[in-house]
């Protein structure tokens, strides 16, 4: 089964970030169509009675992975304090995303948004040492109140603030655990080399370039945790709630 879409069609959407329900499976796409190749028995493909009918389904998503926080307080800013990748549902052996508030290396980008209840963070997954075929992501967050209003809570990598006050700036919230279902991944394989035996100093190598992004997006506004139904199933381990 073929899947043709045109993609100017995807308003919205980063063609380049969509896969099955299987990645093993690759969608592509030119500047006009975005096609899918599905088959019946793989790709994650599901068969569903209906009646006296068969009907098979897959899915068509994105990477985006979204820890949602609820919040009634009002200027309350959503701080990532660390995050960290897994190829195991334990991390028994985890990779730094990030490490007090700073991101440890280039295989992950910051988006900057307007949304001081918000963090969005771009993994670019074909730089990550990841080798498996599975990620999961854990990361600590908090919330923090500055005490006056037209100042911001500090950024945790430089130490700054825009406070210039030297009494007590901001308050923050305990720190809170959440977790991504999860994440699967397209194992590329490696680049084959062809050799012509007429001309031997004459080598052709085949290389498949890729460019394979995931996001992680941090969203705050009660401090209670909702798991949000997403693409990756990022879910929190637990639903804090903070009063005043």
């Amino acid at each position: 089964m073929v899947l043709v879409l045109p993609v100017a069609s995807l308003t919205e959407i980063s063609v380049a970030e969509l896969q099955l329900n299987s990645p093993t499976c690759p969608v592509t796409y030119n500047s006009t169509y975005l096609t899918a190749h599905i088959s019946f028995s793989g790709c994650g493909t599901r068969a569903v009675h209906s009646g006296s009918e068969l009907v098979y389904t897959n899915t068509l998503k994105s990477l985006d992975l979204y820890v949602l926080s609820n919040c009634s307080i009002d200027r309350a800013e959503m701080v990532v304090s660390s995050c960290i990748e897994s190829e195991t549902e334990d991390f028994a052996n985890s990779q730094p995303i990030l490490r007090q508030g700073c991101i440890v290396s280039n295989d992950t980008l910051e988006v900057v948004t307007t949304n001081t209840t918000s963090k969005v963070f771009r993994l670019f997954l074909d730089r990550m040492a990841n080798s498996g075929s599975t990620m999961y992501v854990e990361c600590t967050v908090s919330l923090c109140i500055t005490t006056m209003p037209s100042d911001k809570c500090p950024d945790l990598c430089t130490g700054t603030s825009s406070s210039s006050t030297p009494l007590l700036e901001s308050v923050f919230t305990r720190m809170y655990t959440v977790r991504s279902g999860p994440v699967s991944l397209l194992v590329n394989p490696p680049a084959q080399t062809t050799e012509s035996s007429t001309t031997p100093n004459n080598n052709a190598e085949s290389t498949t370039p890729t460019h394979t992004t995931s996001k992680v997006t941090t969203p705050a506004s009660s401090l209670t945790s909702s798991p949000t139904s997403n693409s990756a199933g990022i879910t929190s381990t637990s639903s804090p709630t903070t009063s005043h």
